[in-house]
């Protein structure tokens, strides 16, 4: 049975095009004038996966319409017009399923249809090859980091993940019962297989972690 894929589009004719790529779809054209009528869960009722054109909403709303995309049962494709665009990091970071440059639908829409349908996610080759040097780096950031926490001992482990979580070095040596030298001791060495020299720089680290789930 073939599934219907919602297309946010305001372009009659653009509308004709996608059709042409997804044949063995039903396709649903939304424009800004069906979502002043109806709600969001009305529209996407019994629908999987959505697609935003680039030209739907200005670019500064974008981001947030996609964030609302996801919060229901939708997959979102976005086709961007501009496969240097500075939207895609965002869109990557929020966790927009499939970004296709417009160029390429025709050989890429369907495919990337088919991945995402099975749980993966798409982005046109063009389009991560602009953001590569930047991914390479932060793959390399956080391996150098994984190794970091791999050398930290079971305590020092315990204190960190109490300590980036906002606990103050008073309640960690409440909770863990150890003397405020015993804690002095443990900060230190993590300090110093970080490689930084104050306690607030281990969090900063943390949150580079914490990059990982959007990025990787």
């Amino acid at each position: 049975m073939s599934k219907t894929i919602a297309l946010f589009s305001n372009n009659l004719f653009y509308v004709i095009g996608v059709k042409n790529f997804v044949s063995n779809h039903q396709l649903q054209n939304i424009t800004l004038k069906d979502l002043e009528k109806n709600s969001l869960a009305e529209l996407l009722n019994n629908i999987e996966i959505a697609t935003v054109t680039s030209d739907f909403l200005p670019t500064v709303e974008t981001i947030n319409f996609i964030e609302s995309l996801l919060k229901t049962q939708v997959k979102v494709i976005y086709f961007t017009s501009e496969p240097t665009s500075e939207i895609i990091p965002q869109l990557w970071a929020i966790g927009c399923q499939g970004v296709v440059a417009q160029s390429q639908l025709e050989s890429q829409l369907t495919v990337a249809i088919t991945a995402i349908d099975s749980g993966g996610s798409y982005y046109s080759q063009g389009i991560l090859d602009n953001y590569m040097t930047m991914l390479g780096s932060l793959v390399k950031l956080f391996a150098d980091l994984d190794l970091v926490l791999d050398k930290l001992t079971p305590k020092e482990l315990e204190i960190f993940e109490l300590y980036v979580v906002g606990e103050s070095l008073v309640s960690i040596m409440k909770q863990l019962n150890i003397a405020k030298t015993t804690l002095n001791t443990h900060m230190e060495s993590i300090r110093t297989k970080f490689g930084v020299r104050a306690n607030r720089e281990i969090i900063a680290k943390y949150q580079i972690c914490q990059l990982r789930s959007k990025f990787c």
